[in-house]
């Protein structure tokens, strides 16, 4: 899978999401395991609702959405 760069808007993104989360969530462990792999992950808070989204296209725009709302 190819791989792109992660911003700091997108680590900032990521600390916030992870902030929502108890240390014992298993979708925070989940996610940190994807992290520390490598994958590509789009992640949308709705709620507690987390979406992974492995597709890059889909990982790109979901990025240049986030930039452009903030």
């Amino acid at each position: 899978m190819e791989k792109i760069d992660i911003s700091k808007e997108d680590t900032q993104y990521l600390k916030e999401l992870y902030s929502q989360l108890n240390d014992d969530d298993e979708r925070l462990k989940e996610l940190k395991e994807l992290e520390k792999i490598g994958l590509d992950v789009s992640l949308e808070l709705s709620g507690f609702d987390i979406e992974y989204n492995y597709n890059l296209e889909e990982v790109k725009k979901e990025l240049a959405t986030r930039r452009n709302s903030n």
